[in-house]
This record gives C-alpha cells, sequence and structure tokens, in this order.
C-alpha cells in the first residue's frame, strides 16, 4: 500500500511523512457460535465452530447460523479479541455475571463490537448482601 500526502501544512506530524495503522479485527481466529452443544453455555467447546470455547485472542460472531440463546458463564475466559452479533441472529446472550471474590465481574472485549441484532442481558448469579447498614 502507498500513501501519499497532498501539498499544504498538516498539524500533526511532518509534512513529509504520515503514518497509517491498518489492523484485521479477523486476524485471529474467527469463532461462531453454533449452540450445536446440550446447553447454551460459552464456555461448552461443542457449542462453536472451532470446536474449543473461545480465546482471549478470537473474534466470536453470532449470525444466522443460529439464533439459540447464548450464557456467557464463569468458566469462558474473561478477554476476547473482539464481538460479530449481526442482524440476522435474534437469540438473547446474557453475561452470567458472579460477585465475589472468586466472581465473573467483568468480560473486555479487545478490539471492536458489533451489536446489529439480538439481545445482550446481564443475571447477576450471586446477588451482593448488604451489610452493616441501618
Amino acid at each position: 500500500m502507498r500513501l501519499s500526502l497532498l501539498s499544504g501544512l498538516y498539524a500533526i506530524g511532518s509534512p513529509n511523512s504520515a503514518t497509517m495503522t491498518i489492523s484485521n479485527q479477523y486476524a485471529a481466529a474467527v469463532n461462531t457460535w453454533t449452540g450445536g452443544g446440550v446447553n447454551s453455555l460459552a464456555s461448552n467447546p461443542t457449542n462453536w465452530s472451532l470446536g474449543h470455547a473461545p480465546q482471549t485472542t478470537d473474534v466470536i460472531i453470532l449470525d444466522a447460523t443460529t439464533n439459540k440463546p447464548m450464557t456467557w458463564d464463569a468458566a469462558a475466559v474473561r478477554t476476547i479479541g473482539g464481538w460479530d452479533q449481526g442482524a440476522a441472529y435474534t437469540g438473547v446472550v446474557t453475561f452470567a455475571t458472579v460477585f465475589g471474590t472468586n466472581g465473573f465481574t467483568n468480560l473486555t472485549i479487545a478490539g471492536s463490537v458489533a451489536l446489529n441484532g439480538g439481545t445482550w442481558t446481564t443475571r447477576i448469579m450471586s446477588p451482593r448482601r448488604r451489610t452493616g447498614c441501618t
């Protein structure tokens, strides 16, 4: 690829050079939700096209392959590379949040997110308890 600059003044950098970063979110493994397992857990390898649950750099795809609901459970990874939920996916993704010392409170999506179909929701599996309140 060649980048050419028009003559003129530039607010950032040198008028003779420029830096461009191009990234491909699909450079990582693309793992599509198939829902082929006996449950709806994201940690179940049989629910995924690659035959393994998502790994930290995977981009996950939810599309017309299935509309089976998904539960992102505490056994699933806590960081993924990207999330592409297409318009053809009409299912519900539940993030099964668990509070506590061994809890699952966050999911980090390091790359881009496209949420064009379906629904995201959260379910508190172990509610916070108030202590010391009057």
